[in-house]
């Protein structure tokens, strides 16, 4: 291993695994460690090892093996930006309730490393020192091994992962913020679509039916089928394919709603059936617009980022009564970070959905758009990109990825 980060250039599939690596860690290798028990004064556990990890990898490529400069562009102004909103986010929280800096800083350091690590990823991505098909390949492979395991401890009861569980519609339910069981079925139906390999049906089918029987999010399903329907729309298979395609998920479709498990679920859409668990996310939503609201500081730098052990930031944002920052999406992000911020991040998106659409490469451009696409139908409730340490390395890959210049080399076909 010395000599693979002592030579010249490093072998891009040793750096491709070396990014899973990370990025296993920084989903606290799937749930497997249990952060609070494995913390270190609050500050190091396996997701901040694995997201420390990967600057310390960026940086080793970007100024080891390209021997260039950081270039001041557009996307990286925004970037440093965004850095420099995270700080301002912790003062401005010291600002109105006194919490210390470090308390306000601390819980946005992982978002701050992999804003970083996207500053450093673009160019060994664009030189092609990363084999972005093993990254890939590698999450389908992971990802639905992960899923199979998340269905043998919803359905035995052994416990296999530490995630937060409750029951919903008669069974239980695991809350999973693990990105690879998400990713592993986006790029496996792309994948399928495209190349008509059956194999890759598994991991397909697998993630919707995760998120239908163990994870039972309403968001996150619509988010999957919104991606798989704009996948399905635009793979160029052939057409009998396509519509044997259609027609085995419409069957399938059926056969479920029949179910008394799919009448519940399907009852649960309607807005006059469902269980209301949207009425404390619009409280906190309407708490977080009254605070933006009381001064012009507020609306456009945000209130600062609350810390859970500091009672008067706990207590100013709500946390006391059950709004958690986690669950209220974009809302969150801009009662943090203000306008300002809400308007940084939006034009970081934007750069991403215009690259994707200069690339040559279809494949490529379909895993930016998926990506693009699944998190900004959730982000009306859930910020994964933000709030969850795994999902913030994948951030940083994505940015990156879709800032390799498309004119020149750009990155390998995928």
């Amino acid at each position: 291993m010395s000599k693979i980060f002592l030579s010249e250039k490093s072998n891009p599939s040793v750096n491709a695994l070396v990014f899973l690596l990370a990025l296993s860690f920084s989903d606290s290798l799937f749930g497997l460690v249990n952060d609070d028990t494995f913390n270190i004064a609050s500050i190091v556990n396996a997701s901040f090892i694995g997201q420390v990890g990967l600057l310390f990898f960026s940086t080793y490529l970007y100024f080891r093996n390209c021997k260039v400069k950081i270039y001041v562009n557009y996307l990286n102004i925004l970037i440093l930006l965004l850095i420099a909103m995270c700080f301002f986010a912790a003062f401005r929280s010291f600002q109105l309730t006194g919490q210390p800096f470090l308390r306000g800083i601390l819980p946005q350091r992982g978002f701050v490393i992999c804003l970083i690590c996207a500053l450093l990823l673009k160019r060994p991505i664009a030189n092609q020192m990363i084999d972005v098909k093993k990254i890939i390949d590698g999450i389908i492979i992971i990802g639905t091994i992960v899923s199979f395991l998340y269905f043998l401890q919803a359905f035995s009861g052994v416990q296999l992962f530490q995630v937060m569980s409750n029951e919903r519609y008669g069974s239980v339910r695991l809350y999973i913020k693990n990105c690879f069981c998400d990713l592993a079925g986006i790029f496996a139906f792309w994948k399928l679509c495209n190349t008509g390999i059956l194999r890759y049906l598994l991991p397909s089918t697998l993630t919707i039916a995760l998120c239908i029987l163990v994870s039972k999010s309403r968001l996150e399903l619509i988010s999957l089928i919104a991606v798989y329907i704009f996948i399905f729309c635009i793979a160029k298979c052939r057409a009998d394919y396509k519509f044997l395609l259609l027609i085995l998920f419409i069957l399938v479709a059926c056969l479920f709603l029949s179910t008394n498990y799919g009448q519940t679920l399907l009852a649960n859409f309607n807005p006059i059936t469902a269980e209301d668990t949207s009425s404390i996310r619009d409280e906190g939503k309407a708490l977080y617009a009254n605070q933006l609201n009381s001064s012009t500081v507020s609306w456009l730098f945000g209130c600062g980022y609350p810390s859970s052990i500091y009672y008067p930031a706990y207590v100013r944002s709500g946390m006391d009564r059950g709004f958690l920052l986690v669950d209220n999406g974009i809302s969150a992000f801009t009662y943090v970070y203000g306008h300002v911020g809400l308007m940084l991040i939006i034009c970081v998106f934007l750069f991403m959905l215009r690259q994707c659409i200069r690339r040559s490469n279809e494949t490529n451009r379909v895993y930016c758009l998926a990506f693009l696409i699944f998190n900004l139908v959730l982000s009306s409730n859930i910020t994964w990109w933000w709030t969850s340490s795994s999902w913030q390395v994948v951030m940083a890959f994505f940015v990156a990825f879709s800032a390799a210049d498309p004119i020149n080399k750009g990155v390998q076909h995928v």
